[in-house]
């Protein structure tokens, strides 16, 4: 059996991920949302099953695309300098001896 390959564009929508599915064989975009995009692959294999009549096993790769607007992706490029920077300043000092002394 060969299977199918879909994609999810993902867009926040008032706390929620909408998601448009597109994919092999589908006539035209199909919708659903989640609250995290953890949550989607799950959630487009139960809509193709229900809505479709595509069984799981016929799904092949499912990819889910976030699609940030330009605040969101400024917010998601802050935050992860933000991260980086509290991971460099959360690591130990390295140690090196000195004269048999350890010294920092």
């Amino acid at each position: 059996m060969t299977t199918r390959n879909f994609r999810a564009a993902a867009r926040r929508s008032q706390g929620w991920w909408a998601l448009e599915i597109t994919g092999d064989d589908l006539l035209h975009p199909a919708y659903t949302q989640v609250r995290r995009l953890d949550q989607a692959e799950d959630m487009v294999r139960d809509l193709l099953a229900l809505h479709f009549d595509i069984g799981k096993d016929e799904v092949g790769r499912i990819e889910v695309v976030p699609v940030l607007d330009a605040d969101l992706a400024e917010e998601v490029t802050q935050t992860r300098r933000a991260r980086d920077q509290a991971e460099k300043g959360s690591r130990p000092k390295p140690h090196c001896r000195l004269g048999g002394r350890l010294s920092t």
